[in-house]
C-alpha cells in the first residue's frame, strides 16, 4: 500500500514495525534505525535489498504505518537513486521510474521482507550485523552494476 495525496506520497511498513507512543517496540523501525544510528530512509533502503537479495521475495502489508515519506526521502540523493536502479532491473524497464507507484509498491514489498530478515539478524546473537549488513549492501551493488 502506497498513498499518495495533497500531503506528499508515504510508504508504509506493518504496524508490527512501528513504535507507538509510550511502548519500547524492539522490531520497530524507529528503534533500530536508532540502536544503529540509520535514518529512515537508509533502513529503508537496506531492508529493501534485504528482502531483494537475500528474501529473494516481497511481502504484503497488512496493518500499514508509515515508514518514509518519499518527498523527504528524495533529499537524501544517494539512497533513492539505489532503489530507482533496483526498480529499473526489476523490471528491466527504464520507464518504471515514470510510474512512481508502482516502483514504491516494489520497494515496499521487498522492504516487508526485509524488514522481518533484518529483525531475526538483530536479535540474534549469533549474527555479526555490521558485518553481515556489508556483505548484503557490496553484494546487492554488485547486483546493481
Amino acid at each position: 500500500m502506497v498513498s499518495d495525496d495533497d500531503k506528499g506520497t508515504t510508504i508504509y511498513t506493518d504496524d508490527c514495525y512501528y513504535q507507538h507512543t509510550g511502548e519500547e517496540n524492539t522490531n520497530s523501525y524507529q528503534y533500530l534505525g536508532k540502536q544503529l544510528g540509520l535514518s529512515n530512509i537508509q533502513l529503508f533502503v537496506i531492508t529493501v535489498l534485504i528482502g531483494k537479495y537475500v528474501v529473494k521475495d516481497r511481502e504484503e502489508i497488512t496493518d500499514p504505518a508509515t515508514f518514509i515519506k518519499y518527498e523527504s526521502a528524495l533529499k537524501s540523493g544517494e539512497p533513492i537513486k539505489i532503489l530507482q536502479i533496483l526498480a529499473i532491473e526489476e523490471t528491466d524497464d527504464i520507464n518504471i521510474l515514470n510510474d512512481k507507484l508502482k516502483m514504491f509498491d516494489i520497494w515496499q514489498g521487498y522492504a516487508m521482507a526485509g524488514m522481518k530478515e533484518f529483525c531475526k539478524w538483530y536479535h540474534s546473537n549469533s549474527i555479526d550485523l555490521p558485518s553481515k549488513l556489508e556483505d548484503v549492501m557490496s553484494e546487492a551493488l554488485k547486483s546493481l552494476k
